[in-house]
């Protein structure tokens, strides 16, 4: 399959430049985007499926900069987004000791 994609559509960046193919309307993770151009490209299409939906945004830790995670979502809000998740880029390796150790937010 992907030899005959290549073979019809031989030059399309984002499309047939890498070996996998893809169903969903998320925006190409290799663009890196911004939240916002990511909200932006997806929205349109959650009104449009009907197999359900949910657009994520990949952010760092936001927890001493919660105005700008708030802006994100009342971003997501009002572009139209049902479901938003914000996906943390973890940069600390977690193990069993360190997680029976933290204690939930109150």
């Amino acid at each position: 399959m992907k030899k005959l994609t290549i073979k019809l559509y031989p030059n399309v960046p984002f499309v047939t430049d890498h070996d996998f193919y893809t169903n969903s309307f998320h925006y190409f993770v290799e663009r890196k985007p911004t939240p916002f151009e990511k909200l932006d490209f997806e929205a349109p299409f959650q009104k449009l499926s009907n197999g359900g939906f949910i657009s994520y945004v990949e952010l760092p830790c936001m927890k001493d900069n919660l105005d700008a995670l708030e802006a994100i979502w009342d971003y997501s809000y009002k572009a139209g987004i049902g479901y938003l998740k914000s996906t943390p880029q973890l940069t600390t390796v977690w193990n069993a000791t360190s997680m029976a150790n933290t204690q939930p937010m109150k």
